[in-house]
């Protein structure tokens, strides 16, 4: 059992192939994620900036 603790820790892409890919996707979604925040507050801005100006 302790031996095949330390081969998760050493080559966990032997122990589980899907490993790798769920951490890119996790770290994709992230990333998505704030841009899709950061273009929201840009628009936001933006519709405040038109109602000053008239």
């Amino acid at each position: 059992m302790h031996l095949r603790k330390q081969r998760i820790l050493v080559l966990p892409q032997l122990i589980d192939p899907t490993l790798k890919l769920q951490a890119v996707f996790t770290v994709l979604v992230v990333i998505l994620a704030d841009e899709l925040q950061r273009n929201v507050q840009l628009l936001k801005m933006r519709h405040h900036v038109f109602h000053v100006s008239t």
